[in-house]
């Protein structure tokens, strides 16, 4: 079974606490805006604090679902990754964020050579997609993002949203892309998403709303994610955050 990644733009930076970027002459409104929906996540410093991530990204359409677990040192940039190949194919990645090397198991046999190099790219892209599909709200003032106030858009019942474009300067797998983000004026979290393969786009490629936020660990996130048009639904059925790292987690296959 194939499903087609999300591209995603902004590079999923390896990050102990660190001071933000100052983002000078970046949209005053639209800082405001992104300030808002962080401290509504948790804040800041807790973000700073969650180290450790082990989550399952879930696609199901049309009665067909395929997962991909992560287990993610956030601070080293250790990275495992157990995911489905296609025919029946198991595929475990034991990389690290920042090189990209590392071993590459498929079906519990070592991989070597341009098998596994290829195998290994592979990784590090569904690394990019599924973690920005599941901690994107924090990754807004990462370098290289740039953030527009909108206004105020009405949906078709008449609820008012604040909306806020990211667009990126050369950072990333697709640096061309733009999301608009609805941020609800009361809570301040995101209602939905849209995203836009180029950023001169009029249509958008993927809308779906932010669904179910609960905490985990020290903050806050949206567990389901179903499409506003058809029959799909990303959502995240295990995700752990911790800001203590289990080891045992990382274990190759067969430990």
């Amino acid at each position: 079974m194939r499903f087609s990644l999300l591209s995603c733009a902004a590079a999923l930076l390896v990050a102990p606490p660190s001071p933000l970027p100052a983002q000078t002459d970046a949209d005053p409104l639209a800082l405001r805006a992104e300030s808002l929906m962080v401290a509504a996540m948790g804040g800041r410093a807790a973000w700073e604090s969650a180290r450790f991530f082990d989550f399952v990204w879930a696609i199901e359409r049309g009665g067909r679902t395929v997962e991909r677990r992560h287990v993610w040192d956030r601070w080293t940039g250790r990275y495992k990754l157990e995911a489905p190949l296609g025919e029946g194919q198991q595929m475990v990645a034991l990389f690290t964020t920042t090189t990209r090397e590392g071993r590459v198991w498929v079906d519990g046999q070592r991989m070597e050579g341009d098998s596994a190099r290829t195998l290994l790219e592979r990784a590090y892209a569904i690394y990019i997609n599924d973690s920005y599909w599941f901690i994107m709200p924090f990754k807004c003032r990462d370098p290289g993002v740039n953030l527009l106030w909108r206004g105020t858009a009405t949906d078709a019942a008449g609820q008012p949203w604040d909306q806020i474009e990211l667009t990126f300067e050369n950072v990333g797998l697709t640096p061309n892309n733009r999301y608009e983000l609805y941020l609800d004026p009361e809570t301040h979290l995101i209602g939905w998403w849209e995203h836009f393969r180029n950023r001169a786009d009029t249509t958008t490629n993927t809308r779906t709303r932010w669904t179910q936020w609960e905490r985990r660990g020290p903050i806050l996130v949206s567990l389901d994610r179903p499409f506003l048009s058809g029959d799909a639904r990303i959502y995240f059925p295990r995700a752990v955050i911790s800001t203590d790292v289990d080891e045992t987690a990382f274990a190759p296959p067969g430990r």
